[in-house]
């Protein structure tokens, strides 16, 4: 009866060890597994967080008509007023003493400056004699967003009245590729804009003297 009862109880028994032991191999895997897992996610390359995109816009500090020199420009007034992106847009009323024909020259001079010292210097110029009335109208360049928002239209031959500039501006982002690897950051710049005639004489001038700043883009 003993040996009868003592094989009864180890055929009981073996299949629940090897019951133990297979769960025991299970568990040790699934956590060999788990662990495999989370090393390949820790070796992953973790996704960048998507760049910030910033552009350059303008504080202006003066914005006047050139009192230095004779020309046909009077500036009368000038409103500024600070858009949601951050952009200075400022509505300019003015004055053309005489008309013109057609404009024979066009050039820019740019002046660097150091507001803290009240000095400025000459930095560079650009000048142009070809098609002058039709440069003025060109999309992307500098100053395209404050020739294009005139009222009435300001058009060769031009016409002796009162004209004004819609919240305009100027196009940073255009004059900074042109000036790569330049410091604009760090000066403030006077830019000088003059139109001469077909009688070569200078018939309009203006300046603005502007500091530029960095600012994130909205979504």
């Amino acid at each position: 009866m003993l040996n009868s009862s003592g094989a009864g109880s180890a055929k009981v028994y073996v299949p629940a060890v090897l019951a133990l032991v297979l769960l025991s191999g299970l568990q040790s895997a699934r956590a060999s597994l788990s662990s495999d897992r989370e090393t390949f996610q820790r070796a992953l390359p973790k996704a960048a967080a998507p760049a910030r995109r910033t552009r350059l816009i303008p504080s202006f500090h003066e914005f006047q008509h050139c009192k230095d020199k004779d020309h046909y420009l009077r500036i009368t007034d000038v409103n500024i007023e600070l858009a949601e992106t951050g952009d200075e847009l400022w509505t300019v009323g003015f004055n053309v003493l005489q008309p013109s024909k057609s404009f024979q020259r066009f050039r820019v001079n740019i002046e660097k400056c150091h507001l803290d010292r009240g000095a400025c210097e000459s930095w560079n110029s650009w000048s142009w004699d070809v098609s002058v009335c039709s440069l003025l109208f060109v999309n992307g360049t500098v100053w395209a967003p404050l020739v294009q928002n005139i009222v009435p239209r300001f058009s060769c031959p031009v016409k002796e009245g009162h004209y004004v500039a819609v919240n305009s501006t100027l196009d940073i982002d255009t004059l900074v590729k042109t000036v790569k690897h330049v410091p604009v950051l760090k000066h403030s710049w006077r830019i000088e804009v003059q139109l001469y005639n077909e009688r070569k004489e200078l018939h309009i001038c203006f300046n603005v003297l502007a500091k530029l700043s960095r600012v994130v883009v909205r979504n």
